[in-house]
């Protein structure tokens, strides 16, 4: 579609809870994605919309603070569904959000509060983050996918045994 924002890439995952970032045989995905995240810059994309939710999205987000370093270029998009979305996670994972939060480029607020079940309004925000977009990076069988391939939408899906 030629509203599609072809240098900006919708970073979207399964929520998981339970997600150990530092466990040793994480090494190989962590590479994986970074190398995928390199090869979509490459393309042209400047700009990540990510809505840090718990899981292999966080870690996709600490890796684009990563290739920021290397490209300076790039910028971190976070798109928060609802203000104190993470106010019932633990401490390990709040600092971990707190971490990416300060370090994006920008913040975007949608609701002011958790109106809607907490489903909705990440599909809120998918849909938000998709909208200004013209990639979608993903795993295989994401809700958010159908939307952006009617919005026309490259699709990059990875894998990921942790998810």
């Amino acid at each position: 579609m030629s509203d599609c924002n072809y240098s900006a890439c919708a970073v979207l995952g399964k929520q998981v809870e339970k997600f150990n970032y530092r466990v040793d045989n994480n090494i190989k995905a962590m590479n994986e994605i970074f190398d995928l995240l390199k090869m979509i810059y490459k393309s042209g994309v400047k700009d990540f919309y990510c809505n840090c939710q718990q899981g292999i999205v966080m870690w996709i987000a600490l890796s684009i603070i990563k290739l920021r370093k290397i490209y300076e270029d790039v910028n971190l998009h976070i798109v928060l569904p609802w203000e104190g979305q993470s106010d019932n996670w633990d401490e390990d994972m709040k600092k971990m959000f707190s971490d990416i939060i300060s370090l994006g480029d920008s913040v975007e607020i949608l609701r002011s509060g958790y109106e809607y079940s907490e489903f909705m309004c990440y599909k809120y925000g998918e849909k938000y983050m998709i909208d200004r977009s013209g990639i979608l990076l993903t795993d295989e069988d994401n809700v958010g996918v159908s939307y952006a391939q009617g919005r026309g939408l490259k699709i990059i899906c990875y894998k990921c045994e942790l998810c």
